[in-house]
């Protein structure tokens, strides 16, 4: 079975970061173009699965058990849904090299694409994205940049045309694939009535 994309939003910069999982529910109409859901997660899920992949559980005053699974508990929620997911944190921005390879592993029963959300000038962006390129596909990086003023109405549009894009590709790819079958089954249809 083919494997459902994730669009994974890692900031650093998020408009409204702090409500982002009530707002991309909100916004279920304009993901929906795109073949996007939310996984039924909260925003504490959310935030307790960045503590765990940034490991700064002591400097939030946390037991490493209270965290402990909350990134898998947040895969597993969005593997149930029957559709490409969108999720994300701002703090995943902050991952070191292994921090990104536990996340884009939890994540590997996805075709994960990162989308790199940074306000437009932002220092340290290239080196951000350079990190992160190092360790997905090209054609799954991408970057939406914004201005000062911009709410996360305006970013999730952007987000969202890179996801339709994905989308219609992923379908052009099946039909090319269903044509390719069709072919070899009237194939061998035409050697059994030969025969």
């Amino acid at each position: 079975m083919a494997k459902k994309n994730a669009f994974l939003l890692i900031g650093p910069a998020i408009p409204s970061a702090d409500g982002l999982q009530q707002t991309l529910t909100e916004q279920q109409g304009l993901l929906t173009t795109a073949g996007l859901i939310t996984p039924d997660v909260t925003q504490g899920d959310l935030d307790r699965s960045a503590i765990e992949v940034l490991r700064t559980h002591k400097a939030e005053g946390l037991a490493r058990a209270s965290v402990e699974g909350s990134l898998a508990r947040v895969v597993r929620r969005a593997e149930k849904r029957k559709a490409a997911v969108l999720l994300g944190h701002p703090s995943y921005a902050g991952a070191d090299a292994t921090q990104r390879s536990l996340l884009l592993d939890a994540m590997s029963g996805f075709r994960t694409h990162v989308v790199i959300t940074a306000e437009r000038g932002q220092p340290g962006l290239d080196d951000l994205i350079d990190a992160w390129a190092a360790q997905v596909k090209p054609t799954r990086l991408h970057v939406v940049t914004f201005e000062a003023g911009d709410g996360l109405d305006a970013v999730l549009e952007r987000v969202v045309e890179h996801a339709r894009v994905a989308h219609e590709a992923d379908l052009e790819k099946r039909i090319g694939k269903l044509k390719k079958k069709r072919a070899a089954l009237k194939e061998q249809l035409e050697e059994l009535r030969s025969a």
